[in-house]
């Protein structure tokens, strides 16, 4: 059992050494892959858990918001970042940034196993980000680090020419103070498939037609990282934890949540 348990370490230490916060992908014009970078870090929602096993009793509610920053020209957004019913020419969306309210929900399983589900609407456009995770916590102990995998696969759904979807995989390392304050950092690699399809006036920049039947298909790897602190405002029940993330073009997300649960 050590043996192995060494083994996953050195793994995930290799792992984290390798992986920068770099997208990789194939050469677009600057608009098409500002877009997919978008996209690439909007779907690579992360639990805002460190790594440690809330056992079979464990469950926990919460809820929170992540802020992305980028750098989508606004014709772009305003024609693929809309709903069905919205007009490109009604769609406000030409703003630097996107603020996501999310819902949290985490069980704890048998055998250090974690389970969990992340829930985002934007407001504007009503576009839902979904997504679920298995998270195994491999080594903890009382005064010393906790190392997790977490698994995860994720959607981004509601828009009237952009759909994506994405699985991940993640390395989590965290240090806990009198299981007070806990500090945490993830490593990870994640899989993108996307499609934007023509829309009313701007496919031509994704050399798309005009006519609505057009859509461009792309497959990308991304990488990842994030820093994370969790702090306990009312032993067990409260938590809030803070998040700085970097993905893609290395710009970074910022997310927050409050839970309450055991």
């Amino acid at each position: 059992m050590f043996f192995a348990r060494a083994s996953t370490v050195k793994f995930l230490m290799t792992v984290f050494l390798m992986v920068s916060p770099t997208a990789f992908a194939d050469v677009e014009p600057t608009a098409t892959r500002d877009y997919l970078n978008f996209l690439i870090r909007l779907n690579n929602s992360s639990p805002l858990e460190h790594a440690a096993s809330r056992g079979t009793m464990g469950l926990s509610f919460g809820l929170g918001f992540g802020v992305y920053h980028h750098g989508v020209d606004s014709d772009i957004l305003r024609e693929h970042w809309r709903s069905p019913t919205q007009d490109n020419s009604d769609n406000q969306a030409d703003r630097n940034r996107l603020a996501i309210p999310r819902l949290y929900v985490h069980k704890g399983l048998p055998a250090s196993l974690d389970v969990g589900m992340v829930l985002g609407q934007e407001i504007a456009t009503k576009a839902k980000l979904i997504s679920g995770y298995l998270q195994w916590t491999a080594i903890e102990g009382l005064g010393m680090p906790a190392v997790g995998v977490r698994g995860s696969l994720s959607r981004l759904m509601g828009l009237a020419t952009t759909d994506a979807s994405a699985m991940g995989v993640d390395g989590i390392i965290s240090y806990s103070v009198l299981n007070m304050l806990t500090v945490y950092t993830t490593i990870g690699l994640s899989r993108h498939q996307m499609e934007v399809r023509s829309g009313q006036d701007y496919g031509t920049d994704f050399g798309l037609t005009k006519t609505g039947e057009g859509s461009l298909e792309k497959v990308l790897l991304g990488r990842s990282r994030s820093f994370g602190l969790q702090f306990v405002l009312l032993p067990p029940f409260f938590v809030s934890t803070a998040e700085v993330q970097m993905n893609g073009d290395s710009t970074l997300n910022y997310l927050a949540k409050i839970s309450v649960g055991i």
